[in-house]
């Protein structure tokens, strides 16, 4: 059986904010990491390190959620564009590459963010 109706596209402000949303919660997650290890660590004694590494741990985790949410929305969007036969188009292969470089870009800011929840999981704040 053939779809003989046309793609659902996903809007360009969708496919933008997908592929913008992993490397921007990774830095967010960066950011927020540097900060709070510079004003825990500057001092002669180490101010709370336990509540800088809950915070570090929550923060990690919310850059995650949004970096899989990200990836959720890629993957939809993908299954739809791939949904049935259709005509090649301009506009369907720049969603198709968009939405493939989101889930890349998901990934890559995946492995980062993953990669201080872990150093903030064994305990290094001020290492």
């Amino acid at each position: 059986m053939v779809n003989t109706h046309a793609p659902h596209l996903v809007s360009a402000r969708t496919l933008w904010l997908t592929l913008l949303a992993g490397p921007i919660a990774w830095v967010a997650d960066e950011g927020i990491a540097l900060v709070i290890e510079a004003n825990v660590c500057s001092g002669p004694v180490h101010a709370a390190p336990g509540i800088a590494r809950v915070t570090l741990v929550v923060v990690a985790l919310a850059a995650l959620a949004a970096i899989a949410l990200a990836a959720l929305t890629a993957v939809r969007s993908l299954r739809s564009l791939d949904s049935g036969d259709h005509a090649v188009s301009i506009r369907l292969e720049r969603s198709r590459f968009l939405t493939i470089a989101a889930l890349l870009l998901a990934g890559v800011a995946a492995f980062g963010v993953t990669l201080r929840l872990i150093a903030a999981l064994a305990g290094i704040v001020c290492g």
